[in-house]
């Protein structure tokens, strides 16, 4: 499984927002993104694979996804 994060959908209100997805592949995560954003009562989207970034696994490191600067 990979790990990718994503912010381009829209969220409650017009700030920021950021997920993080486990997934096979691109495709995979953003099908999972698009779920999980209807369960959680927020608009149906389409989530462009290419949006979904991958997280290198293999090396420590962080990576800030939503830093409240909007």
């Amino acid at each position: 499984m990979k790990v990718f994060t994503c912010v381009d959908f829209e969220g409650f209100w017009p700030v920021g927002v950021a997920a993080v997805v486990v997934a096979e592949d691109a495709r995979h995560a953003a099908t999972l993104l698009e779920a999980k954003l209807v369960a959680e009562n927020l608009r149906a989207q389409t989530i462009d694979p290419a949006s979904m970034i991958e997280v290198d696994t293999t090396q420590a490191g962080a990576r800030i996804v939503q830093d409240g600067n909007y």
